[in-house]
């Protein structure tokens, strides 16, 4: 995976790999970067451009990615200045060497008094992980997959 990461409190341990940065903050900049919808590359150039084309005219891929946008813009809304939330690289394509996706980038100014610690949380867990509305999504998740 193109991320990794490994963070450590007193009492909790979390390791990364990801092909999706959850969440950057560099200075008083946020972002988050959902990537949503997927296709395999193609053997040749001419079907790895045929399974773009599919991907990025998708409607329930462009809506699927939509609504992760949305729920990231929703995330740092919860701890960037007012008004400060915009939404840039609209569902770009990103390819790897095996898949494609659809990825954009969701950038915000951080408010004043947040922490670093708070930009995580509010981001945390992904959309892309968890689905929407994220409450829900994590109460079902925790109920079914009891850890």
């Amino acid at each position: 995976a193109p991320y990794t990461c490994y963070f450590k409190q007193a009492n909790f341990e979390m390791t990364v790999a990801s092909p999706e940065t959850l969440v950057t903050k560099d200075g008083e900049q946020i972002a988050t970067y959902p990537l949503a919808g997927t296709r395999r590359r193609g053997r040749t150039p001419a079907e790895d451009q045929q399974l773009a084309h599919e991907l990025q005219t998708s409607p329930k891929e462009i809506a699927e990615h939509n609504m992760l946008v949305d729920l990231g813009r929703n995330d740092l809304g919860q701890v960037a200045k007012f008004k400060s939330v915009r939404v840039t690289n609209l569902r770009r394509l990103i390819r790897y060497s095996q898949v494609m996706h659809l990825g954009s980038r969701v950038a915000a100014e951080v408010a004043p008094t947040t922490t670093a610690l708070q930009v995580l949380a509010a981001t945390f867990p992904a959309g892309t992980l968890a689905g929407a509305p994220k409450i829900e999504a994590m109460t079902l998740i925790n109920h079914y997959e009891q850890v």
